[in-house]
This record gives structure tokens, C-alpha cells and sequence, in this order.
């Protein structure tokens, strides 16, 4: 009987440390829930208003955060993402964390094109300071309004069920095999 208690006793005290042991490193440590980034490399391509050719190179993306990295030539680091919609709705385009392999200042911009029946063509977005057809991006906040570059910018736009979107990526640094951002869509 007695060591039924003592053993109830000591049984008492370590779950009793091991319970404080867990709620202190919760409380130190506490867990998150983060959505999983994806890595792409986009193929380097000019422009092109042709929707085959540009299909033709384009990384496909869902929805969700991606870290692309741009090929380069002479300087320009440029491609195509294609994004199809899932459903109808109006989706942001959340550019961000702009970058090079040299660490210098790197800008550029990203048009986000619809098909129109002959070819595809740049869309009219809203983003921070009103509606443009092109968002500007860098890894340091340059000029106002829409055709200022900022370290962060969100287009949004509607886009149908099935319709095919196409982000044209365009960034600069002549010194850079490789450019990058972050592409986050929802």
C-alpha cells in the first residue's frame, strides 16, 4: 500500500515536470504554421506579345509563395510565369524581396498579361497608389505613385475559371547571372 502511494507520488511529480517542461518551451518556442515557398527558375525571354511563344518558356505557378530565379543576358533577367485560375475571382500578385547574385541595386518590372483573341497583352491592375499596366519593383523604395519602384508591391486583378494569366518578369542588373523575387499569389 505504501508503495503504491509513493510510486502515485513520484509518478504525480515527473509528469508534473514533464507538463511545465512542455508549456515553458511552447512559450519559448512557439510553433507556426507557414505555407511552403517553392523554388522555380524561369527560362530567359524576351518579350513577346505571341501567346504560344510565350507559353512555349513559361514556368507554370498555383497559387501560393514561390522564390524565382531569373536567367539573365546582357544585364536583363527576364521571363514568363503562366498562372490558369482555379475559379473566379480577383487575384493579388504580391512582388517582393528583390535581389541579385552581386547584392547591387536591381529593378525592373512585371506586366501581368491577358489573352485577348489575337494576342496577349498587358492588364490593367490596382496596386498601392492606384490602377497601372505595369508594376514596378526593387530592393530599395524609389520615386511615388504607380510608377515608383517599391520593395513590395500587390497587383490585383480579376481572372475568370480556366483563363490563363501570363506574368511577364523583367529585372535589371548588368553585373548578375541571376536576379530574383518572391512571387506570392492568392
Amino acid at each position: 500500500m505504501r508503495t503504491e502511494k509513493k510510486f502515485r507520488g513520484i509518478l504525480k511529480s515527473v509528469l508534473s515536470f514533464v507538463l511545465v517542461f512542455a508549456i515553458a518551451f511552447a512559450f519559448v518556442n512557439p510553433m507556426t504554421v507557414s505555407a511552403k515557398t517553392k523554388n522555380i527558375s524561369v527560362k530567359y525571354r524576351n518579350y513577346t506579345s505571341n501567346r504560344d511563344a510565350a507559353a512555349k518558356k513559361a514556368t507554370t505557378v498555383k497559387t501560393g509563395t514561390y522564390n524565382v530565379a531569373l536567367a539573365g543576358k546582357n544585364g536583363w533577367h527576364r521571363g514568363y510565369v503562366k498562372f490558369t485560375a482555379p475559379k473566379s475571382k480577383t487575384y493579388a500578385f504580391t512582388l517582393s524581396n528583390v535581389s541579385s547574385d552581386s547584392g547591387k541595386f536591381t529593378n525592373g518590372y512585371v506586366n501581368i498579361m491577358k489573352f485577348n483573341g489575337r494576342y496577349i497583352s498587358s492588364s490593367k491592375v490596382s496596386t498601392q497608389g492606384g490602377k497601372t499596366y505595369t508594376l514596378w519593383v526593387a530592393n530599395k523604395n524609389q520615386g511615388s505613385g504607380t510608377s515608383g519602384c517599391r520593395t513590395s508591391r500587390t497587383g490585383k486583378v480579376h481572372i475568370n475559371q480556366g483563363e490563363t494569366v501570363y506574368l511577364y518578369l523583367s529585372l535589371l542588373e548588368p553585373s548578375s547571372k541571376k536576379a530574383y523575387l518572391t512571387l506570392n499569389i492568392k
